[in-house]
């Protein structure tokens, strides 16, 4: 019973660095279910960190975590790469790719379009790698291919080394990139409930007339 108390003290001292680490503060005592999503998240995280394994895959995470505790993250994995661990970081957000990764591969339709060292390329040859414009000129298929072309719109859009903001029929933005926000001076503009309006305004733009 000491030992299984020694342990657990152990554990619980190590997730309390990691929530450190990550700007976060929960009672680790709360069962799982009853986390918010971005909490549960963290919660995988500090599983994985906490087995300090030689090899670390991370699939398409940072839609899960805010700003700026995707910042902390990146934190904590580049010290892990500097002890050596391989990380193995899944991700369709070229801006992520040039904020920490080392080394990228592209694959598309299952197959490898190419491996480049991060440092010998720019966003635009990145983009060009990532994205066929001519193989999606296709006659819709069985089931449409209308939410697929979507899709794929919104990553390019989000994936362009330039900034860039799509807007519906309300004038609300519909989709933004990193680099857009990072014109506007806004960390997270929200799509769906954020205005044209709203963005001037941020700009100091005066409404005409």
């Amino acid at each position: 019973f000491f030992v299984r108390r020694r342990d657990e003290e152990r554990l619980r001292q190590r997730c309390r660095y990691f929530l450190d680490r990550l700007g976060m503060d929960f009672d680790l005592n709360i069962p799982v279910r009853h986390l918010t999503d971005e909490q549960q998240q963290v919660i995988e995280l500090i599983r994985v960190f906490a087995q300090d394994p030689a090899i670390i895959v991370l699939d398409e995470i940072s839609s899960r975590l805010k700003p700026q505790r995707l910042k902390r993250l990146f934190a904590i994995l580049s010290e892990l790469k500097e002890t050596g661990r391989g990380i193995l970081y899944i991700t369709a957000d070229i801006e992520e790719i040039f904020q920490f990764a080392d080394r990228v591969t592209v694959l598309r339709d299952g197959s490898r379009m190419g491996t480049e060292l991060v440092k010998d390329l720019d966003r635009v040859r990145l983009v060009r790698m990532a994205y066929d414009f001519t193989s999606y000129l296709q006659e819709p298929g069985e089931h449409g291919n209308s939410v697929y072309l979507r899709r794929y719109n919104e990553h390019l859009v989000k994936n362009l080394p330039i900034g860039a903001v799509v807007l519906d029929g309300d004038q609300k933005v519909y989709t933004v990139n990193i680099a857009a926000e990072k014109i506007l001076g806004m960390e997270h503009i929200e799509p769906g409930t954020t205005s044209v309006r709203e963005l001037l305004d941020h700009l100091g733009v005066e409404k005409p007339g």
